[in-house]
């Protein structure tokens, strides 16, 4: 390390330390939907600045089975529609991310071997975050 520097950051040398490389807006933030007004949650990530925003969901199965976990099954026509609305207004890019807890689509389950239901399970949560995409991500 010579002058506060590592290894990573050659060729920043000479950077104007007073400029970011990067804005928010252009490297973007993930969302996590968690309980609540998911379109509120939305406003505050658009208010710092942020123009690719990917949402995510943290939940699984039905809604309000989770402990305070959210799915995308969970927000209703009209907050789709509104958070549509909010982020073409506002000239932001929304991408989706599956739950976290989808597990192996073949089926396979590290416990109990393979199972149907258990494919079909994980492959519906894919489904959910493809139909929340379609309406309130415009993709």
């Amino acid at each position: 390390m010579a002058d506060g520097y590592y290894g990573i950051d050659e060729g920043f040398e000479n950077a104007n330390k007073g400029d970011p490389l990067f804005s928010v807006k252009q490297i973007g933030t993930t969302h996590a939907i968690t309980e609540g007004n998911a379109l509120t949650q939305l406003k505050a990530e658009i208010f710092r600045g942020a123009g690719n925003i990917e949402m995510s969901a943290n939940g699984y199965g039905r809604p309000g089975q989770g402990l305070g976990k959210m799915t995308f099954e969970a927000i209703d026509p009209l907050q789709r529609q509104a958070i549509a609305e909010l982020a073409r207004i506002n000239e932001v890019n929304i991408t989706t991310h599956a739950t976290f807890q989808a597990g192996n689509l073949s089926g396979f389950n590290p416990q109990s071997g393979f199972s149907q239901q258990y494919r079909k399970s994980n492959i519906d949560e894919i489904k959910k975050a493809i139909d929340f995409s379609a309406e309130a991500a415009n993709g």
